[in-house]
């Protein structure tokens, strides 16, 4: 749900752009085919529309994905699947509709002038997808709640610990906190940040209105976010130091073998409900390693070193680090492909025979083509993360002659955690996640990778080249965007 987040999230920062650097009346793919005055009250009824729309389509998706649980035969399970990705993809699809015919964007800054309030523009644009987003999870209530009792008939026959199923405030509340704010809060701060930096060159004498000066202090505002986010994530999710014991002095031990710093080991409440692992922050001092309590209830303590080893890989080869470049490099050279098409239009150059507007040309081909660039990249990481914790397994001692064969542990251990894994979370060995593939692929890509010390070679290898290209990214993005402000400079000259 994160990447449905991200996306809907920048369409919002796309079409915001393109409102307030319009000149004129809006055109009819911005609202313009409605009367001014009454551009606020169409919008919301538009969004009555979709809302409505999306709950029906929603229902419908979700009774079909309700009896694929119970579903025996792996077709059946297939077409769900598919339907629950077809209802996802179409929540950013809604909120375009409603940012730009529905008027809603040209009704927020333009008709309201809310970008006059910090802060509060980013708000109002963004509460039509939250309500698309309720709707989908009031949806999706009766399917999660089949879900858990299905877990905790497996709980039961395991003898694990076994948690009620959750009632729809409860849930919404968790879905709001991890999967929203998680996304929204800190994109929201670089937002007031540059808001106020903004405001602040405008209507005082303390900034200069340079642009290079200001987008530098975008930059920082934006690295200093990413910096703190950890301790954002700790406020919004629901967490709590893992007590003394046993594993906590194992994982400790294991951190000082693997020479990985953090800040504390935290152990993530969700009622059993989430069964992971996550590093939080770049930094040690602003890094924390996050354990939830379902993974705790339902595996050993070797289990978890094992998932703990793997944690450990994406902070060994600073995974974090690089998709941070790869976000800001290419937000960069967004911004720079479109100040230059701004200033190329300035010059006089003939834009006006492309099919769409060249900003929303510009941003949709990057939507188009980033998300699953990332989404990528990431699997890659992951890949990574895997062969390191096999590789560097709590159970290898250093003997030569018994490394081979406690590899080939690890990795048969550390493959039937990842199953289990992906069954107590109910996603299917077939299922397509962004981020991680499939569990079948990645299964493969750990034995191959893992046990094999020739193929673990070859692979760090491309992967080293993968960050090449992320750097590569950064400064083609500066580049652009350099090149675009002093073309601007000239211009205005």
């Amino acid at each position: 749900m994160q990447v449905v987040v991200i996306a809907s999230l920048f369409l919002a920062v796309l079409c915001s752009g393109i409102v307030q650097e319009w000149q004129g009346p809006p055109p009819v793919w911005l609202g313009g085919w409605l009367e001014p005055d009454r551009m606020p009250l169409a919008s919301a009824g538009l969004l009555t529309g979709l809302l409505a729309f999306h709950f029906s389509f929603t229902r419908y998706s979700m009774l079909h994905v309700r009896k694929a649980i119970f579903a025996k035969d792996e077709a059946t399970r297939i077409r769900a699947d598919r339907l629950l990705v077809l209802q996802r993809r179409l929540l950013p699809i809604l909120f375009l509709c409603m940012l730009t015919v529905g008027g809603w964007c040209w009704t927020v800054l333009d008709i309201w002038q809310l970008s006059r309030w910090v802060g509060l523009w980013e708000i109002a644009l963004a509460a039509p997808f939250v309500l698309l987003l309720t709707i989908h999870w009031l949806g999706y209530y009766p399917v999660q709640r089949a879900m858990r009792e299905q877990l905790m008939m497996l709980q039961l026959s395991s003898g694990a610990a076994v948690h009620p199923a959750w009632s729809l405030p409860r849930y919404l509340g968790f879905q709001l906190r991890h999967s929203l704010l998680v996304i929204a809060l800190p994109s929201w701060c670089i937002f007031v940040w540059n808001d106020a930096v903004l405001w602040l060159s405008q209507h005082t004498d303390l900034l200069p209105q340079n642009d290079a000066l200001l987008l530098g202090l975008t930059f920082v505002g934006a690295i200093t976010v990413f910096l703190i986010s950890p301790f954002l994530l700790r406020w919004i999710w629901s967490v709590r130091p893992l007590p003394d014991g046993p594993l906590r002095q194992q994982l400790q031990t294991l951190a000082q073998r693997l020479n990985v710093h953090y800040r504390d080991l935290l152990v993530w409440d969700s009622q059993g409900s989430v069964i992971n692992a996550a590093v939080m922050g770049l930094l040690g001092p602003f890094r924390y390693v996050v354990i939830s309590d379902g993974l705790i209830e339902n595996f050993d303590d070797d289990q978890i070193s094992l998932v703990f080893a793997h944690e450990a890989g994406h902070i060994r080869h600073r995974h974090g680090l690089f998709i941070m470049m790869l976000l800001l490099g290419s937000v960069l050279a967004l911004a720079g492909s479109m100040e230059l098409l701004a200033q190329l239009a300035a010059k006089g150059a003939p834009l006006s025979n492309l099919p769409a507007p060249p900003d929303l040309l510009v941003g949709g081909l990057f939507v188009l083509g980033w998300l699953p660039l990332l989404g990528w990249t990431l699997s890659r990481f992951e890949r990574q993360a895997d062969a390191y914790a096999v590789s560097h397994s709590p159970s290898q001692n250093g003997d030569v002659q018994h490394v081979e064969a406690a590899r080939h542990r690890a990795a048969h251990r550390l493959g039937m955690t990842l199953k289990q894994i992906a069954r107590l979370n109910g996603i299917e060995p077939h299922r397509r996640t962004w981020g991680y593939g499939t569990l079948r692929q990645r299964l493969y890509d750990m034995y191959r990778y893992g046990s094999s010390a020739a193929c673990r070679s070859r692979f760090d290898k491309s992967i080293g080249h993968i960050k090449m290209a992320i750097t590569l990214i950064g400064c083609l993005g500066i580049g652009l965007l350099s090149w675009a402000l002093w073309l601007g400079s000239h211009v205005n000259s």
